[in-house]
């Protein structure tokens, strides 16, 4: 008995999409907006290659890019919402080259080519 009573007013909040909770109080008066997704572009010249991600609304302070290895990784927050994008450059390009510009809503990465990225070729000796 005391189940069925609890279950009646009891809300899951980790499991409950908070635009249910609020509906169904209030109905559509207070409807939060949805999370919006980030698109993101990726450019690739002969001297570096560029990855743009769209972050409408959110603000240099509340960004943080850093490299670990050849991964890159973008996370922030805007208007209570989480950020988080995860890249794997190739070996061609080198993380500690990074350049970050948040513009307009853009953040936009660009990473030069690595000096140890050129091709060799290598002679088989036969003995």
């Amino acid at each position: 008995m005391y189940e069925s009573r609890r279950s009646k007013y009891f809300i899951d909040l980790k499991n409950t999409d908070p635009n249910d909770v609020i509906s169904d109080i209030f109905g559509d008066i207070f409807k939060l907006p949805k999370p919006q997704s980030t698109k993101e572009r990726i450019s690739v010249s002969e001297s570096d290659m560029t990855i743009s991600i769209d972050l409408p609304g959110v603000k240099s302070a509340d960004l943080t890019v850093k490299t670990k290895g050849q991964y890159v990784d973008v996370t922030g927050t805007c208007r209570g919402n989480s950020i988080e994008r995860s890249f794997e450059l190739s070996q061609d390009y080198d993380p500690s080259s990074i350049d970050a510009l948040l513009e307009d809503g853009v953040l936009t990465l660009t990473f030069k080519k690595s000096s140890q990225s050129s091709s060799k070729t290598v002679n088989i000796r036969l003995k």
